[in-house]
């Protein structure tokens, strides 16, 4: 299962919680995609750290990252080559960075009367 790492309605919503350990009780793998996307929307976030976090979760079998330089394999290489997962602490730490974003503060394409372009 493809899995977003986007916004939601926190507790009401809570798709990680819920979808990731029922795909994992019917066999199927998770692989989470829009890990990185935060850092459009909460100033400071780093992009490894977003990706650290994501490959911390319980559940996943991976990430999908976009790769658009080679500047970005390289650092995705890098992450990897260096991976340190998150301790339960750190995590609570990132969750509560990444409230906002999950709760789609800041997403102008979330509040009423957006309109996506300029359609004349």
């Amino acid at each position: 299962m493809l899995f977003a790492m986007n916004h939601w309605n926190g507790p009401i919503d809570n798709r990680q919680d819920v979808l990731i350990p029922a795909a994992k009780e019917r066999g199927m793998g998770v692989m989470l995609m829009k890990s990185v996307r935060a850092k459009e929307t909460i100033p400071g976030m780093d992009a490894a750290e977003l990706v650290r976090f994501a490959l911390s979760l319980d559940g996943p079998d991976g990430l999908a990252l976009g790769m658009d330089s080679r500047k970005v394999v390289d650092s995705n290489l890098d992450i990897l080559r260096n991976f340190k997962q998150m301790d339960a602490a750190e995590k609570i730490k990132y969750a509560e960075l990444l409230s906002p974003y999950f709760r789609h503060e800041n997403l102008p394409w979330m509040k009423a009367g957006y309109h996506d372009g300029n359609w004349a």
